[in-house]
């Protein structure tokens, strides 16, 4: 089951069992690997689609995803920062939809997340 999520800047309530996480970003890319592709956006931007899969065990919310624009020796040369507002819950994937300035190539991570854990 794939959740679809929007993106929009949210705050994180003070909940039980709900805890901001940051990682090293090796660790992200296999807690949180991302699937996307480009197509031509609006206003001379990209768009770029995909999913963001949840291996982290946990259902996971309010991610943060970075997007960074590479040039063709693959320098970063722009960078976007998105928050995905949505839970996707564990051994699952998430749908995400967004408008970049255009850049020669994409690299699409995860920087940071919610943990929904039981009590």
């Amino acid at each position: 089951m794939a959740a679809a999520l929007l993106f929009g800047a949210g705050l994180t309530p003070a909940l039980s069992g709900v805890g901001i996480q940051t990682a090293r970003a090796e660790d992200l890319k296999e807690v949180f690997p991302v699937d996307f592709g480009t197509s031509a956006g609006w206003n001379g931007q990209t768009r770029i689609t995909g999913y963001i899969h949840n291996n982290s065990g946990d259902a996971a919310g309010h991610l943060q995803l970075v997007i960074s624009g590479l040039d063709a020796k693959r320098h970063v040369i722009s960078r976007v920062y998105r928050t995905v507002d949505g839970a996707i819950p564990t051994d699952d994937r998430a749908y995400f939809d967004v408008q970049v300035p255009t850049s020669p190539s994409y690299r699409v991570d995860v920087d940071r997340f919610a943990s929904f854990q039981a009590p």
